[in-house]
């Protein structure tokens, strides 16, 4: 699997942190002053939505700079 390494995995987690990041300001924004029930809900779930984007892009960040990390300690000393 010579495609994978954890710089692609850091990438990744950056493109999905930014993605969530840019959803919830786009889609969610700030939430309205005095909404509806049915506005509160749409705007609940726009920002669940952007909220685990950048859960699932912090925990692709971590795991591939923890991989490069550990790659960095294990690797052969000339």
């Amino acid at each position: 699997m010579r495609y994978l390494r954890p710089g692609t995995l850091v990438a990744a987690g950056v493109l999905l942190l930014i993605a969530g990041l840019v959803y919830s300001v786009v889609f969610a924004g700030i939430p309205y002053q005095d909404p509806t029930p049915q506005m509160y809900a749409t705007w609940k779930s726009y920002q669940r939505i952007g909220d685990s984007l950048m859960i699932s892009g912090l925990v692709v960040l971590a795991s591939g700079g923890l991989w490069a990390l550990v790659r960095w300690i294990a690797r052969p000393r000339r």
